[in-house]
């Protein structure tokens, strides 16, 4: 045989047929769930390996058949319970969810089989263009995740504010990311009296879900947080150290944000105020806080009090970055682009 022939037969030979299987399953593990159960039909020892991956990536981009990705979910968490596992994430469709989340008993099935797996990382991510175009999570949906006690971390799309469970068991809970809208369709058919009722119940039940977070237990480390509200709140923590906070809307600008973290140190606060005349105003406590972020949209003529007393008290960072548009020039900008 040639040199030029050996070494074209050099090239194309297996060499993922060698690696041993501990190896493998940690390159599988980098792919989506479905790419990586292809691996398949590669030969014998393939068949099950997929199922040894610590992480599995359900994404329903492409799939629009229900039972299949119920198939696919139920091969993926069939596996041997002395494989680790370490992560689900959720990748749907917003109309691939609403469909998923009629089948009363598909997701929190799911849920259930990954808990008694030991699931530490939990996503739900979604493959639209927009975060406000994946649905709300169900109530039961949500009191499953929240009673996941191995939990370590926890990313939820939109939370409706009738979802929100009245028991949080989340001992091991290192960070936690969701969204918190308390704008619903139903309330444009009610009057200002009716709506303003469901407003501060909503309120209410959304200040009770923070208290309940706040006394996770020593381990809550890292919290990011998107909130549409009508009123003030509260963030109390002893343990976290990471905050990113934006708030997209706060009705009642006379309303306080009150902040008493007193191990934070990196903070990222966005104050989008799309439809309010006024910034709400901030306090905090946060005497170890080392670096922060400040981005401050539609800034009135008003507000230079509120502002002020923000930066006072980020006054100590040893890293500040500040982004304030004033509101005149946001309106000079929306002219201009209205005339184009």
């Amino acid at each position: 045989m040639s040199s030029s022939s050996r070494t074209d037969s050099s090239y194309q030979s297996d060499h993922l047929s060698n690696l041993p299987d501990a190896l493998l399953i940690i390159i599988l593990s980098f792919l989506p769930t479905r790419i990586a159960a292809r691996t398949s039909f590669l030969s014998c020892r393939f068949r099950h390996l997929w199922k040894a991956c610590p992480a599995v990536d359900l994404s329903a981009d492409r799939c629009t058949n229900i039972k299949t990705f119920e198939a696919m979910a139920n091969s993926a968490l069939s596996r041997d319970p002395s494989n680790p596992f370490h992560r689900l994430c959720l990748r749907l469709e917003p109309g691939f969810f609403r469909k998923l989340r009629e089948r009363d008993s598909c997701l929190p099935s799911l849920l259930a089989k990954a808990h008694s797996l030991g699931l530490r990382h939990l996503t739900f991510d979604h493959c639209g263009i927009f975060d406000h175009t994946f649905d709300d999570l169900d109530p039961l949906t949500v009191s499953i995740i929240c009673s996941i006690d191995s939990l370590q971390s926890l990313k939820l799309p939109t939370v409706p504010p009738q979802s929100l469970p009245s028991v949080v068991n989340l001992p091991c809970l290192k960070t936690l990311s969701l969204t918190f809208d308390i704008e619903t369709p139903v309330e444009t058919y009610l009057s200002d009296s009716d709506s303003d009722s469901i407003h501060e119940d909503y309120s209410t039940d959304f200040n009770r879900f923070l208290s309940q977070i706040s006394f996770l237990g020593l381990c809550l480390d890292d919290l990011r947080l998107r909130l549409n509200l009508n009123t003030g709140f509260t963030l109390s923590s002893q343990t976290i150290r990471k905050l990113e906070l934006f708030i997209d809307e706060i009705f009642d600008p006379d309303e306080f944000v009150s902040i008493s973290m007193p191990s934070l140190e990196m903070l990222h606060l966005e104050m989008l105020n799309i439809d309010c005349d006024r910034l709400p105003r901030i306090e905090a406590n946060m005497p170890s806080l080392r670096k922060a972020d400040l981005k401050l949209r539609k800034v009135h003529e008003g507000d230079v009090g509120v502002v002020a007393r923000l930066l006072n008290c980020v006054s100590r960072v040893e890293d500040l970055r500040l982004d304030i548009v004033e509101y005149l020039v946001i309106s000079s900008i929306l002219m201009y682009l209205a005339f184009i």
